[in-house]
Formats: structure tokens, C-alpha cells, sequence
């Protein structure tokens, strides 16, 4: 059910996928997204557009630990769709590729802005504890 829901949650229409991952296969991570955001633009009625695609493309690709292409999809979906579920989720995608990478910094910031959407994640809040160097609540 919930993978039916996230692949095709609109019983009409499809998630572009097709043509943002020819892009990413054929010119990178950038001109996937300029892809997604051409089609979003040029064809919003033949396609599901939401929060989600984004963020699940950027997921997909941080946890195959292809963090420099995860990034531009995660970052697209925070500025395509402030505020959204999406762009939170996206906010802990990239906490955790900024650890990776060892940008520490860059990792406290989206992890304290994920924490405003989900302030009972408590997993999330012992992982800024421990990257602010302070005790483990």
C-alpha cells in the first residue's frame, strides 16, 4: 500500500521520474533537477508533482552514498517547497550527507531546522547533541 502511495499517489498521473533520471543518467544531478523543474513547468498537468518526489529522489540517491547528486535534489525540494513535510524530511537527508562529508556545521543546521517541523524525534535530538559536543539527552 505505502509503496503504491509513494510510486503512484495520483491515480491519473506519475511522478517524472522518467525523464529527471535520463538526465541524471546522461548530464548529472544538476540537469536533473533543471529537468524536473522544466517538465514541472512545461507539462504540470501530465505529472504528479509534489514535496515528496524530490526528497525521494535525494533519499535514494544519499543512501547509494552518491551524496554529491542526493544534494541537489534535497536542496531543490527545500526551495521548491518551503515548509513542506518534504523539505523537512529533506533537512535530515542532508544532516546526514553533511555528516558524511564531515561538514559538521552544515549537519547542525539542517538537523536543528528538521527539529522545528519534528521536535519529538528523539533520535534526531541526541544526533545534534552529539555533533554540538554536548551530552546525549
Amino acid at each position: 500500500y505505502w509503496y503504491k502511495g509513494l510510486t503512484k499517489p495520483h491515480p491519473a498521473k506519475r511522478r517524472p521520474y522518467g525523464p529527471v533520471i535520463a538526465a541524471l543518467k546522461e548530464k548529472g544531478a544538476a540537469a536533473a533537477v533543471q529537468a524536473y523543474l522544466d517538465v514541472r513547468r512545461t507539462h504540470p498537468d501530465d505529472w504528479w508533482f509534489d514535496d515528496l518526489g524530490l526528497m525521494l529522489m535525494g533519499r535514494r540517491l544519499a543512501r547509494m552514498e552518491k551524496f554529491a547528486d542526493a544534494t541537489p535534489f534535497l536542496e531543490a525540494c527545500i526551495r521548491e517547497y518551503p515548509g513542506s513535510e518534504g523539505a523537512f524530511a529533506s533537512h535530515r537527508v542532508l544532516a546526514v550527507v553533511c555528516e558524511k562529508q564531515g561538514d559538521r556545521v552544515g549537519a547542525r543546521r539542517h538537523l536543528a531546522t528538521y527539529l522545528e517541523h519534528f521536535p519529538k524525534d528523539e533520535a534526531a535530538r541526541t544526533k545534534l547533541a552529539e555533533l554540538e559536543g554536548g551530552p546525549k539527552p
